[in-house]
This record gives structure tokens, C-alpha cells and sequence, in this order.
């Protein structure tokens, strides 16, 4: 009796030969799946030395008899022929597996989400700030087989669900490929697709995805022959897709661009009559221009650049304040490629190692602005860039040191350079045009509100996360009777450089009208304008601008966390019958760390804002101004060093001691060659969550932000101290001629009384955690057919979750609650608060106590692909609910104080159930899905063109 295995075996068609003196020989084939272990029970009979028995063809069965793990692998047959849109293998995934849904590069699993984590060759492709895959995989060429673990996964695996991608490797025989499928409408093909506008022809579509790949030994005449030793493999895959959809938008017309607004008529026919601002009296009256036209001479710096890059209009006889009036193909193109080398090499009969790097570049661009605006023609503003740059490389050493006793040694890095930038940010557009640029900024400045439908615009939010996951994981197996025992450690290391959304940094200014209207004397104090004078339109030509602002926002988040990890298992294999695993993984997720030590809290026993660092190291990196802290300390804003809150430096406390229990069984029904399994099991998983939660809120928190505005129409701010100053006097300021210095940064304005958020971490951050449990049943009915069916079930905690606890109820709650009116003058904005009512505006906490549960049922029957065809159908039955566990974008808990007495309960959890805990109507109740392959009977050795000749094989296929 005896008890071995064979490690770090590459995936593919294995046969295994077995002699005995005294007994029969055994000899069997079978085929190695990724992450599969290939359980052969071989019992030998008593007979001669010559005696062979027959080749056992399926020697391994198909179903798994020794785990409790729901997985499924999708093999290197389905990835050539299933048919797909873009050849991203992450398509396949969710298309595959059951249990797996939503978007698919951050799937959801049995009702869970932000738990798959993505492995190539055990490197991490993906981005903890988005949580999402990274945005160039590896190409379909390069990929032997996929495995998604979705339940019960073994100790092993750290994440609920593990997608495990297996790269290719070279053989002893040379073998390559390349590829080229190309779509293309201008060939006059297509003409009967979907018309999205009034054109003859189907929307723009050129599409391409080529590459290639090849795989050997490698082999140096005279020099090194590698065969059974060294191996190569390498591969290009690249994709173009070039793309448009026709849109309509609002453009000025010739006549307002030369200064004549007498098309100033809405769809019922009343006319806008603009006035001179220049001409305005003393009784704050003013002249009308004649006919509507205004002189060239008044004409702005802005507005001659603005009209000079923005489209003239397609429909020139179309008034565009009733109708679109230009009609244009927005682009939307996508060019990828991917580039991988892998290295396998075997140093003698105990020792292997292999190396593995691969490339990826994406870069997409899309027209992007308000009210579909166009990009304007000098490529300054209203469209979006995206580019991706993505590093992967793995080492790898395995050691057997006996046939009971091996070792596997893994160090591997993934990053990600990922951006959000406009097609203006190449340059300091506001200096160009004289505009406000305080900040020293890249980018065109916002100018909105100009009359008719086109805006100009950073369509994005400029920001930026270069993220870098380091890991070394040691994993060893050792066989000791009739248990295999594994265990091993981690150590994961992220570097976390995140630029936070730059909202507005470089200017954003808009037009109201005024400066082209008339004042009437007939509105008291609101000080209005007549109906149908003036027009924002105009005043663009003028240059008129009501309101500019730019907004603060602080710079580089340089943070790092990491992970340690110690796991055991033992696979006790009780008898020939039942298998029991037991699992435990301990695991330790530092607090993320920056390097400058700032971070921004809140402590609500003092009711005081935690700044990570001092003052004049705030100043020193960029993260606030002495100007924005002084407003904010005037406000009597208090801000406490983490030691006066009784904090560690990262605010966050650390959890040492997290540890997850798992453990299952496999038992065989059954004997024989298709044994009847049923098998189940129960883990505990710890994950992170998305960083986008964090660095979307923090950058917000004083004193990490402010706006500085100057309006014409806002009486703080204008020399008479009352509204629509516009109205009411001669412009002083005209956009590009004096408008550079209006801004003044030692008055940041968008600093009041209740009008500012604060976010925080609760220091009590326990990790987020996934229970998993099943049981199901499977056996193999037909020739390489498997019948699955179960159930599942998981359960979040510990998610993440928002407490709005400084909000103000609207002036019925408030009445019903007080008896009284909602309070005026200085503190009106912050009275009527539950927690502070001097100074904050909302007061939110993040926690960790969101929570989600889904019950699953699943049948699946799959055919591995054999003689020609192969096929799967799935059905999956859920019911998710959920509370929470979606970052920052939904079920922020609200504070009682917004509800009316007694409606809510005063218990946030209860609260939380209340008004959040319900069905996840994202997540599809069935799900039905199937594939299937089948080879057509062409070719050598089919039934049709078998003898068409070397030239014809290669043509015809085989």
C-alpha cells in the first residue's frame, strides 16, 4: 500500500505505468485539470512479470472524490472555440460558472461581493482601489485552462473565490499559432444593423484582434539542447476596436458667433431682447442693442476661442434652442495588446523552476461631455482617455524531497498603473485663455451654462492609482499514512500610490445672463431681471462670466499595507471511501499606512477633526493651505493629533488575531468507475475591501479641500452686498482680458457653517468575511459526463457600511419633532443637526457592519470535451439579500433625527434592517445558461475532405 504524489504536474494528458514483481502490470491515461488533483486507486493482481492488463483510458474520474470545493475549469477546447466578443477570457468566466454573475471584471459569487480575487500563475491581477480585474488580461492565446474555485475552498486560498489562470508552457514539440478576426462595416457589410441616426449607413464599427504565440524546447545548435528540460513560451495578442454612434447636439449658430443673437426665439415664438451692460444708469436701467447684434469690438478672448474649436452646426437653418442642430460620430476606440514570456526549466529530477512575465497595454478614448456635447476641435476638452499599463511576473521552485514530501515556492508581482485624464490635460489651459488657474493646474476649465446645449468640459474626474501587490508564498505537502497534510504561509506586500479625484482643480465657470438683461424694478428684493432679457449665450460673447471658481483637493495618497498568513490541512482519507479536510488559516491585514502619516479622522468624543500629521507638514506636501486651515479654525473647527484621540498613527487599530476555520468531506456512495459522491463542506474567508470607498470620501475632509468662488450674483460678495450684481452694473471683468487674479486664495468661500462633510474610519475595522457552505452531489452518468446538483449558501459580514449621524431632518420632521420653525441667521445650517450644531455639516463613520445572505440551488450537467464535442447546462436558483457592502454607493444608514418619532428604531443595526435589508435586485433570481462545442466532420480523418493532401489539411482543418 502505498500513498504518493507527483507535484507541480502542467496541466494536459497524462498516462501512468505501475509494475510489481508478482503482479500484473497497470498502465492508465487520464487528464490533468488546473488546480485538479487526479486521484488514481490503482489495485494491482497477483500474475506472471509478462502479464500487462488492458490501458485504463479514463484512469482519474471526473468526479472529485477527495474535496469539498465547488470549482469548475474551463479547458484550452473552450477557450479556442467558444465563440466570444473580444476574446477577454473574463467573458468566459461568468458565462461558465455557476453561481458567478454581474460584471466581469468584479463578479459577484453565490449572492458575494468585491470576494474574487483573479490569479495568473498565483500573481494578483487586479486593483485594489477599484477592486476590479486589471484592465488588460492576458490574452486567449496564452491561457492553457482556467479553474474557478467559487465554495469551500481549501485552506490554501485566501479570497471566497479564487479564479486560477494557468499560463501555457512549451513541450517537447514545437507548436504555434496566429490569429486574426476582423470585422469591418465600411466593407459594406452589416447594413441591416440597428440605425442610431439619420445616416444611411449602420453605426461605425472596425474591428480587429490579431496576434500569435509559439512554444518549444529550447534548442541551440552545437551549442544546448533543452528538450525534456527547457522550455519556452511566448505570446502577442492585441485587440482594436474603433468604434462611433451618432449623436445630436446644440451648437451656437453662425449669426451668434459674429454677435447677432436675433434668433433669440424659444419654441413659442418669444423673442430674448439682450442690453447693453456697458450702458447701465444709474437707476440700474440699461439700452438694448440694436437688432439683437451685438458689436465685433465687444467680442471676448474666450469666446473667439471657444467658437473657433467648437463644430459648426450641420443643420444651420435649425434654431438650437429648440433643436439639436449639429449631428456628428462620437468615437468610442479601444486598442489593446498583451505580450507574455514564459520560461520552464527543469534543474534535475527533484528541483524545477519556471518563470513567467506578461505585458499589458489598454488605452481607450471616448467623446465625453454635457448635453452631448462635441470634442472640440483642437482636442482641448469634452473627451476622456483611460490609459492602462499592467506588469505580471512570477517565480516559481519546486522541490520534491522525497515521493511523501515536496515543497512549492512562489514569488510573484502584479501592478497596475491605472489613469482617469481628459483630452485637455496636456496642458495649462487656463493660463492660455487668462483664466483663473490658482492652483498652478493642467487641464481645460469648465465653462458651463452658455446658452444652448454646448458645454465645454474635463469630462473626468483627473485621477490616478498605481497599485503594486507583492507576495511570496511558501506551500508544502507532506504524506503521513493516510493523511495528507498541507501547510504553508504568505506574505503579501501593497503599494498603494493613489491620486484622489482632481474635481474642478483647474477651473470651472459659468454664465447665468444677467450682464445681458435688464433689472426690474418691480421684484424687491430679490432684485430680478425682466422675463425674456438677457441670455447666457450672449454673454459668453462678451465674456461676461457670473461665476468662477477652482477647487482645492490634496494630491497623493503614498500608502502601503500588508498581509501575513499561516495555513494547515489535513486531507485524511478515512478509507477507500470517505475523505475529511480539515482546514485552519490564520491571517493579519495591517491598517493601510501612509507615508507622510496623513490621514484625516474624526473623533466624536471631542467632536474634533484627527489630522495624522502637523500643520506644517500639511503645508509642506500640498495636502491643505495655511489660508484653508485658518477658515476652518475660525470656524472653530478643532483639530487633535491621533495621541490626543487616544488613536494609533493610522487611526485604524490593528486585528492580530483572525483566524478561519474550514473543513468538509467527499464520500463515495458508490464503488466503481462511476462512483455516486456526495460531498460538502463549511469555510470562513477574510477579504479586503475596494480602496475607492476611502480615497473618494477622505479627500473631502477638512482641511483637505475648499473651493474658492467669486459670483457676481451672490450678495456676500459684491460691492453693493446685494444679489445679481450682473444686473445692476457695467462689467469690470471680462473673461481673458482681466479675469487671471480674480480668485483670491486667502478667501476660500466654499467654507461655511454646516457646509462641509466629514468622513471617518471607525478604528475598529474588523476584516470582512465570507461563510460558505454546501452540499452536493455529483456522478458521472455518461462517457465524460458529469451530473452536479446542490445547494449553496453564504453569508457577508462584517461589510462595509456608512452612518450619517449629523444629518438635518427636512422642516415637517423638524416641526412635528420640536414644535417649533426651522432656525435662521448664523447657525441655520447647523441647528436643526442631531449630534453637532455649531460648526459640521454631515458626519459620516464608516463601518464594518453591513451584512448580506443568499441561499443558492444549482444542477449542472457538463460534458468534457472528448471524440469531437463537449457541452454544459446550468440552472441556478437564488435568493440574495443584503444590507450594505457596495463601498460608498448605496445604504448610507441615516441618524433617526431625519425620521419622524418612532417611525425607525433607534438601534443602528435594526435601522440598517429596516431600510436596507432587503432582495439584491441585481443579483438575477434564475439563471440558465449553457455552451456547447462540436467539431464539423471536414478534414483528415473525418468523415467529409479526409484526403485533401498536406496543403488541404492545413486548409481544411483535422
Amino acid at each position: 500500500m502505498g500513498f504518493y504524489i507527483v507535484p507541480a504536474a502542467q496541466v494536459g494528458p497524462y498516462s501512468i505505468r505501475i509494475d510489481m514483481p508478482g503482479m500484473e502490470s497497470y498502465k492508465g491515461e487520464f487528464t490533468l485539470l488546473s488546480g485538479d488533483t487526479a486521484v488514481i486507486d490503482v489495485a494491482l493482481k497477483v500474475g506472471s512479470t509478462a502479464t500487462e492488463v488492458t490501458v485504463q483510458a479514463d484512469a482519474a474520474p471526473l468526479v472529485t472524490t477527495t474535496s469539498p470545493t465547488l470549482a469548475s475549469v474551463t479547458d484550452r477546447a473552450r477557450l479556442d472555440q467558444l465563440p466570444i466578443s473580444g476574446r477577454m477570457f473574463q467573458s468566459l468566466v461568468t458565462q461558465t460558472t455557476p453561481g458567478m454573475d454581474g460584471a466581469s471584471a468584479a463578479p459577484r459569487l453565490w449572492g458575494l461581493r468585491w470576494g474574487v480575487e483573479f490569479l495568473q500563475d498565483g500573481a494578483v491581477m487586479s486593483n485594489r482601489d477599484t477592486g476590479e480585474l486589471s484592465g488588460r488580461p492576458p490574452g486567449m492565446d496564452t491561457i492553457e485552462e482556467f479553474r474557478v474555485e467559487t465554495n469551500a475552498s481549501s485552506a490554501k486560498m485566501n479570497r471566497p473565490g479564487t479564479v486560477i489562470v494557468t499560463t501555457r508552457g512549451g513541450t517537447n514539440q514545437f507548436h504555434g499559432s496566429l490569429l486574426e478576426v476582423a470585422r469591418n462595416n465600411n466593407l459594406g457589410f452589416g447594413v441591416a444593423r440597428r440605425r442610431e441616426d439619420r445616416w444611411t449607413r449602420p453605426p461605425h464599427l472596425v474591428r480587429n484582434e490579431f496576434g500569435g504565440s509559439a512554444g518549444g524546447p529550447i534548442v541551440i545548435p552545437k551549442v544546448y539542447n533543452g528538450k525534456n528540460k527547457t522550455f519556452f513560451f511566448g505570446s502577442y495578442e492585441a485587440f482594436r476596436s474603433l468604434t462611433a454612434t451618432t449623436r445630436a447636439a446644440a451648437v451656437p449658430t453662425e449669426a451668434m458667433r459674429n454677435g447677432d443673437f436675433s434668433g433669440l426665439v424659444n419654441a413659442a415664438g418669444r423673442a430674448t431682447t439682450i442690453y447693453d451692460p456697458w450702458s447701465t444708469a444709474a437707476d440700474w436701467s440699461r439700452v438694448p442693442y440694436v437688432g439683437n447684434r451685438i458689436p465685433a469690438a465687444r467680442q471676448s478672448p474666450l469666446s473667439k476661442y471657444l467658437y473657433s474649436v467648437t463644430p459648426a452646426a450641420t443643420d444651420p437653418g435649425v434654431n438650437p434652442l429648440i433643436a439639436q442642430n449639429y449631428f456628428y460620430q462620437a468615437p468610442n476606440n479601444r486598442l489593446e495588446w498583451t505580450l507574455t514570456q514564459r520560461f520552464d526549466h527543469r534543474l534535475s529530477d527533484k528541483d524545477q523552476i519556471f518563470g513567467r512575465y506578461t505585458y499589458g497595454v489598454r488605452d481607450t478614448y471616448a467623446q465625453s461631455g454635457n448635453n452631448n456635447s462635441p470634442t472640440t476641435l483642437d482636442f482641448s476638452a469634452n473627451g476622456t482617455f483611460r490609459p492602462i499599463r499592467d506588469h505580471s511576473g512570477v517565480l516559481s521552485w519546486t522541490r520534491t524531497f522525497s515521493p511523501t514530501f515536496f515543497s512549492e515556492m512562489l514569488f510573484n508581482v502584479g501592478s497596475e498603473d491605472l489613469s482617469f485624464i481628459n483630452v485637455g490635460d496636456n496642458k495649462k489651459y487656463a493660463d492660455q485663455l487668462g483664466l483663473p488657474n490658482p492652483f498652478d493646474e493642467f487641464g481645460f476649465p469648465n465653462v458651463t451654462s452658455t446658452g444652448v446645449g454646448m458645454e465645454y468640459i474635463t469630462a473626468a474626474n483627473r485621477r490616478n492609482s498605481i497599485v503594486q501587490i507583492y507576495n511570496l508564498d511558501h506551500n508544502l505537502t507532506k504524506i503521513k499514512g493516510r493523511h495528507e497534510l498541507q501547510f504553508g504561509g504568505r506574505y503579501r506586500f501593497e503599494k498603494l500610490n493613489i491620486l484622489p479625484d482632481q474635481q474642478q482643480v483647474q477651473g470651472a465657470h459659468s454664465l447665468n445672463g444677467q450682464f445681458t438683461g435688464l433689472y426690474d424694478p418691480t421684484s424687491g428684493s430679490t432684485y430680478s431681471a425682466v422675463p425674456f432679457t438677457g441670455h447666457a449665450a450672449a454673454d459668453l460673447y462678451l465674456g461676461t462670466i457670473n461665476s468662477y471658481s477652482a477647487q482645492f483637493v490634496r494630491k497623493w495618497y503614498r500608502m502601503h499595507s500588508r498581509e501575513f498568513a499561516l495555513y494547515l490541512q489535513d486531507n485524511h482519507k478515512v478509507n477507500s471511501r470517505l475523505t475529511l479536510n480539515y482546514d485552519l488559516r490564520w491571517e493579519m491585514y495591517t491598517p493601510i499606512r501612509e507615508e507622510s502619516n496623513f490621514l484625516t479622522g474624526f473623533d466624536p468624543k471631542t467632536k474634533s477633526v484627527v489630522n495624522g500629521t502637523d500643520w506644517e507638514t500639511m503645508f509642506k506636501i500640498g495636502a491643505t493651505t495655511p489660508a484653508i486651515a485658518r477658515v476652518f479654525q475660525n470656524l472653530g473647527v478643532p483639530f487633535i493629533s491621533p495621541e490626543q484621540a487616544g488613536l494609533p498613527k493610522d487611526l485604524i487599530k490593528l486585528n492580530k488575531w483572525d483566524f478561519n476555520p474550514r473543513g468538509g468531506f467527499a464520500y463515495k456512495m458508490t464503488g466503481g468507475a462511476r462512483p455516486f459522491v456526495v460531498r460538502g463542506g463549511y469555510g470562513i474567508y477574510g477579504y479586503p475591501m475596494p480602496l475607492r470607498a476611502f480615497n473618494a470620501r477622505m479627500r473631502q475632509n477638512p482641511p483637505t479641500t475648499a473651493r474658492f468662488t467669486y459670483q457676481f450674483s451672490n450678495s456676500v460678495q459684491t460691492p453693493d452686498r446685494l444679489p445679481n450684481y450682473g444686473l445692476r452694473a457695467a462689467p469690470s471683468t471680462v473673461a481673458g482680458v482681466n479675469s487671471r487674479d480674480i480668485l483670491d486664495l486667502n478667501s476660500p468661500t466654499g467654507i461655511a457653517r454646516g457646509g462641509f462633510l466629514v468622513s471617518y474610519f471607525n478604528p475598529e475595522q474588523p476584516t470582512s468575511r465570507a461563510h460558505e457552505w454546501n452540499l452536493t452531489f455529483e456522478r458521472e452518468i455518461l462517457e465524460n459526463t458529469v451530473l452536479r446538483f446542490g445547494y449553496v449558501g453564504t453569508h457577508g459580514a462584517r461589510l462595509d457600511q456608512f452612518y450619517s449621524y449629523n444629518q438635518s431632518p427636512n422642516d415637517y420632521v423638524w416641526f412635528t419633532r420640536t414644535g417649533l420653525l426651522r432656525p435662521t441667521g448664523t447657525f441655520a445650517g447647523t441647528a436643526t443637526r442631531a449630534f453637532e450644531t455649531t460648526m459640521y455639516g454631515d458626519i459620516e463613520e464608516y463601518r464594518k457592519t453591513g451584512w448580506s445572505n443568499a441561499q443558492n440551488f444549482q444542477i449542472e450537467i457538463q460534458r468534457r470535451y472528448s471524440k469531437g464535442y463537449g457541452f454544459q447546462f446550468f440552472y441556478v436558483l437564488t435568493n440574495a439579500l443584503k444590507a450594505s457592502g457596495n463601498g460608498w454607493s448605496d445604504d448610507i444608514v441615516p441618524s433617526d433625527n431625519v425620521f419622524l418619532p418612532n417611525s425607525v428604531p433607534q438601534d443602528l443595526n435594526a435601522r440598517a434592517r429596516l431600510l436596507f435589508y432587503q432582495r439584491d435586485s441585481e443579483i438575477p433570481q434564475h439563471r440558465f445558461n449553457w455552451n456547447f462545442i462540436v467539431d464539423l466532420p471536414f478534414g483528415k480523418g473525418k468523415k467529409w475532405l479526409s484526403r485533401t493532401g498536406a496543403i488541404g489539411d492545413r486548409i481544411v482543418g483535422s
